[in-house]
C-alpha cells in the first residue's frame, strides 16, 4: 500500500512565527490568500500558510530552510518549549547537506 504519510501535526502557525522572529529577525512583508509573506533580517522570503491547525515537521523543515536556518528540527523546537514552555513530540532530527 503506497501513498502518503498520515500527517503528524506539530505546531500552530503563530508559534512558528513567534520563534522564527528570535532566530531569524522575521517582519511582515504582506498577506496573501492563505499564505503570509514574511522577510528574515538579511532579506530571505519566508512563506507561512495561514492554517487554522498545526503545521507538520516537513513544512516546518521548508520554512526553517527558507528562513536560512540550518538546524535540526530537536534545537527548534526545543526554543519553542522554553518560549511556550509546552511538549512537543515526534519530532525527527533533520541536519543540512552543507
Amino acid at each position: 500500500m503506497g501513498g502518503r504519510l498520515p500527517f503528524k501535526p506539530c505546531l500552530p502557525p503563530n508559534k512558528v512565527v513567534q520563534e522564527l522572529r528570535e532566530l531569524a529577525g522575521l517582519e511582515k512583508a504582506r498577506e496573501g490568500g492563505r499564505h503570509e509573506v514574511w522577510k528574515t533580517a538579511d532579506g530571505r522570503v519566508v512563506e507561512i500558510p495561514r492554517h487554522a491547525r498545526d503545521l507538520g515537521r516537513d513544512l516546518i523543515r521548508n520554512i526553517l530552510r527558507q528562513a536560512g536556518l540550518y538546524m535540526s528540527l530537536d534545537g527548534f523546537f526545543a526554543g519553542v518549549d522554553a518560549y511556550f514552555g509546552n511538549k512537543v513530540i515526534g519530532i525527527t532530527t533533520w541536519h543540512s547537506a552543507t
